[in-house]
């Protein structure tokens, strides 16, 4: 009898033929209890160190939960508890057997997903109140905002169609999806080729990969630039990439950094934090790059900041392109480049415009920014123009996602 699979979240095991049900006698509360034992080998070594990390760290998640064989436990749960025993024999042979508390929410059928969005637009210099946007996931159903419901438009990902809603109103929208959609258009932390769970993650300064399936940002290791912002484009099914430079000096770009930290790894946000250290320009001190990409966003959002005195911050496209300056908080480019998209990029606060394209911050310890591309450049849909993208950079809620009873 061959074994199943069990999905929790972002991560696939082995299903093991036993699940403990229990009804908790003072609160009335179901779980139910998992254990498996994935093994190296079969499996390599260092993507069994990466299973073991990645359910270590789901405890206190919401997350949906799809058996193989046990569909009829299928639903949304919160990880309560996990453990594993780690065996490891010189690295020739290694196993951990895992053990999983869930705490059952419910099944899809009878659980909205709340998401509680914050209501405060970021500070800036542009008298900008935003426009409040939201991004369930691809294949939800009955989104609910109360009596004033928002507009709607798409965005086709490498995943799929991406509904964004316009317009949201101040309360926390609520919606159906199948747990096996849930995590369809959800943003993600790759390292090393592999899509990883949780933060606590040993990552290289080159291994890793942000990504929502509209966007994609990687670091490129050379002399001319740090980082490759990649829009996916519907009509070629391709990730269209441009080069930019994270300056930090007046005189001096990043081309590598010397560490990596995740700071949230969620279905509906990731941020990844990199620090660089300034030996290499012959001083004392470091700066560090927050990028947070949001599910059904255009938009990678950064913070780049320095605290040891302040200095000239910037970032800009390495090969220049024609920009018209709004001063409105953005720039973009003039025209539409080979494929028929314009870049976009700005900040909150005054800026300089940088002549390659991008933006200048003198004499400051942070620099706020955030890039993106306008798909279909000047025929670009209602949603997706350059004063669009910036009004929904102002108003990017903070999101936390919960499973609530019908």
């Amino acid at each position: 009898m061959a074994y199943g699979t069990v999905t929790i979240g972002r991560l696939v095991v082995r299903e093991n033929f036993v699940l403990q049900d229990a009804v908790d006698a003072s609160n009335g509360e179901r779980s139910i209890s998992l254990s498996g034992e994935e093994a190296s080998p079969p499996l390599t070594l260092a993507i069994l160190k990466q299973r073991a990390e990645d359910m270590m760290g789901m405890r206190g998640m919401f997350l949906p939960v799809v058996f193989t064989n046990k569909t009829d436990h299928n639903g949304y749960y919160m990880v309560a508890d996990v453990s594993a025993d780690i065996t490891n024999w010189n690295n020739d042979i290694a196993k951990f057997a895992w053990t999983i508390k869930l705490q059952q929410v419910g099944a899809d059928n009878n659980v909205d997903v709340e998401s509680r969005l914050g209501n405060i637009a970021r500070q800036n210099d542009f008298s900008n109140v935003g426009e409040r946007w939201h991004a369930p996931s691809i294949g939800h159903y009955g989104y609910y905002t109360g009596a004033t419901q928002p507009s709607r438009f798409n965005r086709i990902s490498s995943d799929g169609t991406v509904i964004v809603y316009r317009g949201v109103p101040a309360v926390n929208p609520r919606w159906g999806s199948a747990v096996g959609n849930y995590m369809a258009g959800r943003s993600r932390i790759v390292v090393t080729g592999v899509e990883r769970s949780g933060t606590n993650l040993p990552i290289g300064a080159l291994d890793w990969e942000i990504n929502n399936g509209l966007v994609r940002v990687t670091p490129n290791n050379n002399s001319t630039g740090y980082l490759n912002v990649s829009s996916w484009s519907s009509g070629s099914s391709t990730w269209q990439t441009k080069l930019f430079r994270v300056g930090v000096t007046s005189g001096n770009f990043i081309q590598t950094v010397d560490g990596a930290t995740v700071l949230r790894n969620d279905a509906e946000m990731v941020t990844l934090r990199l620090t660089k250290n300034f030996a290499i320009f012959g001083e004392v001190g470091r700066a560090t790059l927050d990028l947070t990409l949001r599910r059904g966003s255009r938009v990678v959002e950064g913070y780049l900041q320095r605290g040891d005195q302040a200095n000239e911050l910037k970032v800009t496209l390495f090969t220049g392109e024609n920009y018209t300056n709004s001063s409105s908080g953005y720039v973009y480019a003039t025209s539409n480049d080979v494929n028929g998209n314009k870049f976009v990029m700005g900040s909150a606060r005054n800026f300089t415009p940088h002549a390659s394209g991008g933006v200048v911050r003198s004499n400051t310890r942070v620099l706020d920014f955030f890039i993106a591309t306008s798909v279909g450049g000047s025929a670009a849909v209602d949603g997706d123009q350059p004063d669009d993208l910036y009004a929904q950079y102002v108003s990017s809620s903070s999101e936390y996602t919960m499973g609530v009873r019908r």
